[in-house]
Parts: C-alpha cells; sequence; structure tokens
C-alpha cells in the first residue's frame, strides 16, 4: 500500500515537472517571437522608437540594426548609444548624419575622429552645437571636416574668421586704411572694406600661394585647361589643402603625378581625389589595394574605372563585408568569376547584393543566391503545363511574376 502510493506520487511529481517544462518553453518560444524583428518592420517609417531602440542596441551589426540607424523616427538615445560604441563604420555614419542625433554625440565624434567621413557628416549635421564646431576650427588645420564646420550655420562667426585667416584663405586688410575720422561722404561705400566682408561671408575659394614669380589660384587649379606642369608642381609640394586637392581632382592632371601622390600612403583629400581620378594609372591603384586597409582611399581606388580586375578579384577574395569590397563588387570592370565566388558563399550581406546587381554577374549564379537566401521562391512548375495553354495571347501570370523576380 505504501509503495504503490510513494509509486502514484513519484508519477504525479513527474508528471508536474513536465508540465513546467513544456510550460516554459512554450514561453521561452513566445517570448522570442515578441522579441524577432525584421527587416521590414525598421523599414517602416512609423515603426516605434522602442523597436528602433532594441534593433540598434543589441550589438549585432547587420542590415536590421542599419535599417534602424537609418530610420527617421530612431530615438536620441540609440544614436548616442551607437555612437559611444563606435563598433561599426556604417552605422557611426548613419548615426552621425541622423538628425534626431544629440549634440553631446556629435561633440564626442569630433573629439574623437580627425578627419574621415563620420567626422565631417557629424560637422555638417544642423544639431551640432557652436562650442564643438569651435573646437574643430581651433585646431588650425585646413582639412574637410573643418571647412564643413565653418559652413554649418551653428558655427560661430569669430570661430569661423579665425580660422579663415590662420588657414590663409583670407588676409586681413590694413585697418590702418579705415579711419572713420577722414570719411565725410557716409553714402559712399569703403570699397576695400566691402571687399573684405564678400570675403568674410563665405568665399572660401580665393587662398593663394606664391610659387617663384607666379601666384596660383585655385581658380587656376581647378580649370579643366590648366598646365600639366602647374599641377604636377602643386601636387610636388606634398601639402594637403583646398590647392592641392582641386589638382589632383583635375582630368588634366598627369598619371605621373597621380602615381607619386598615392605612392605616399597618405589617407587625405589629396590622396583621395588622386586615387579617383581617371588619369591614375592602373597598377597604381592595384597597389592602393594590395595594402589591405579599408581606409577612404581604397574606398576611391575601386570606385576608379581604371581598377584591373585582378585587383578587384582580390579585394573580393579576402570575403570581408565592407565598404571597399561592396565598391569592387559594384565596379563594372569586375570579372564574373570573382562575383560568382561571392555569390556561392550564400551570405544575405551588402558585398552579394553590390555582386548581384552588377551587369557582369553571370545569371545562373544571381539566380541560386536568390533562391538560397529566400529572396525568391521557386514557383511550383506544376501549374506550368503548357499542354492546357491554348490561349498564347493570354499571359501566364505566375510564369511573369517570375521572371521580373530573376531580372
Amino acid at each position: 500500500m505504501i509503495v504503490n502510493s510513494l509509486i502514484a506520487l513519484l508519477i504525479f511529481q513527474q508528471e508536474k515537472d513536465i508540465s513546467l517544462f513544456l510550460r516554459n518553453i512554450i514561453i521561452n518560444m513566445q517570448h522570442e517571437k515578441n522579441n524577432y524583428i525584421t527587416l521590414e518592420m525598421v523599414k517602416d517609417p512609423k515603426c516605434p522608437p522602442k523597436i528602433l531602440y532594441r534593433a540598434l542596441t543589441k550589438r549585432k551589426y547587420d542590415w536590421i540594426s542599419q535599417y534602424a540607424a537609418a530610420n527617421p523616427n530612431c530615438p536620441p538615445e540609440a544614436l548616442r548609444i551607437a555612437v559611444k560604441r563606435d563598433e561599426d563604420e556604417m552605422i557611426s555614419r548613419l548615426a552621425a548624419d541622423h538628425l534626431n542625433c544629440p549634440p553631446d554625440a556629435l561633440k564626442m565624434i569630433l573629439e574623437k575622429r580627425q578627419d574621415d567621413w563620420v567626422a565631417r557628416i557629424a560637422a555638417k549635421n544642423p544639431n551640432c552645437s557652436p562650442d564643438a564646431l569651435q573646437m574643430v576650427l581651433e585646431r588650425g588645420k585646413n582639412d574637410d571636416v573643418s571647412q564643413y564646420a565653418a559652413d554649418n550655420p551653428n558655427c560661430p562667426p569669430q570661430a569661423r574668421l579665425k580660422w579663415l585667416i590662420a588657414t590663409g584663405k583670407i588676409k586681413m586688410p590694413d585697418l590702418s586704411k579705415h579711419d572713420v575720422q577722414v570719411i565725410k561722404d557716409y553714402n559712399k561705400p569703403d570699397e576695400e572694406w566691402e571687399q573684405f566682408k564678400k570675403m568674410v561671408e563665405g568665399s572660401f575659394n580665393l587662398r593663394m600661394r606664391r610659387t617663384g614669380q607666379k601666384e596660383i589660384t585655385e581658380k587656376m587649379v581647378k580649370d579643366p585647361n590648366c598646365s600639366p606642369k602647374i599641377l604636377t608642381n602643386v601636387l610636388e609640394r606634398g601639402k594637403d589643402d583646398s590647392i592641392s586637392r582641386a589638382a589632383a581632382k583635375n582630368p588634366n592632371c598627369p598619371s605621373e603625378a597621380l602615381k607619386m601622390v598615392v605612392e605616399w600612403n597618405n589617407d587625405n583629400g589629396v590622396s583621395r581625389n588622386a586615387a579617383l581620378n581617371p588619369n591614375c594609372p592602373p597598377k597604381a591603384l592595384k597597389m592602393v589595394l594590395e595594402r589591405g586597409k579599408t581606409d577612404e582611399v581604397s574606398w576611391y581606388a575601386v570606385q576608379n574605372p581604371n581598377c584591373p580586375p585582378e585587383a578587384l578579384k582580390m579585394v573580393l577574395e579576402r570575403g570581408k563585408d565592407d565598404g571597399v569590397s561592396c565598391n569592387a563588387a559594384d565596379n563594372r570592370n569586375c570579372p564574373p568569376k570573382a562575383l560568382k565566388m561571392v555569390l556561392e558563399m550564400k551570405n544575405d550581406d551588402w558585398v552579394s547584393c553590390y555582386a548581384a546587381g552588377n551587369r557582369n554577374c553571370p545569371p545562373e549564379a544571381r539566380l541560386k543566391w536568390l533562391m538560397a537566401v529566400g529572396r525568391i521562391k521557386m514557383p511550383d512548375l506544376s501549374k506550368h503545363d503548357v499542354q492546357v495553354i491554348k490561349d498564347y495571347n493570354k499571359p501566364d501570370e505566375a510564369w511573369e511574376r517570375f521572371k521580373r523576380m530573376v531580372e
């Protein structure tokens, strides 16, 4: 009797434990279902901020996080966390460009970074505070991030003026000529003073530099008919200023001068323009990409129409999903074998999308990748029986829909 009672109690306890176990599984499954965030959810401009916050702070940097950072409803707290972590370049860019990005987060970017894309985007953001912009200009550098800071409407006029004078973009006139005691006709404008005001109000293209007996201006080197010798002389100075950047960008700039610039292995505005210039020789572009860096010079090198196919293939063989690889997969010189290799990895990432969108991509490889990652589903071929189609002028809707997905 006692043994039977113990057995019955043991069975009851086991059944109770099993029911609790199953109940916990169901609760966990329901919890995962409620927390599951899809790409369609974060793409929706009406997506709730709470969902975007969860997507952006889960420390998994994928398409969902990137679309969450770009969503107009993304809350400032989530953008601040993304900027503070600074673990993904694309998410940092999107956060710095967001209109909800708080001023303290933008200042944090400008304090940590110097002259890169994230810093430039932050300096251009209308939420950037005047003290952060002033901090950038007080460095006294003639770089792109300072230019964006000076152009920002929130920039203090005094800081802008000091930076313009410090970098030589404008020159202070002789103030001794502006004696109010000798000005009797107040209706007659003071021409020199009016000219000075125009320069201060945003004429950033007045910087000059003396070379021997000639005076080279930014306007001169921007002229597509500028002499290649003058452009070479400007670049040989080895400086990163507005005149040198314009010279490296000029379509008349000789290949030897551009090769010289990229060989210096600098990641600045002059090197970027040189790497993007169509006159840059293929060997120089390949040399840039062989360094294996993900800097902006490499970004521009893989975008160049002269970039050789073997260099683009070399980039894609590294198997990375970064900006350099995406631009390599997007380049029209990228060979079909390299694009097929990327798609055969069956990754649903940015570089695969660029590879599938390239006109050189083999159609079979594109179709297999689309089916492998679930972008399209194979229709039921049993529905396409040609024996039962008598009206040939009537389109087969399922087949036409399938063709559109493949294309």
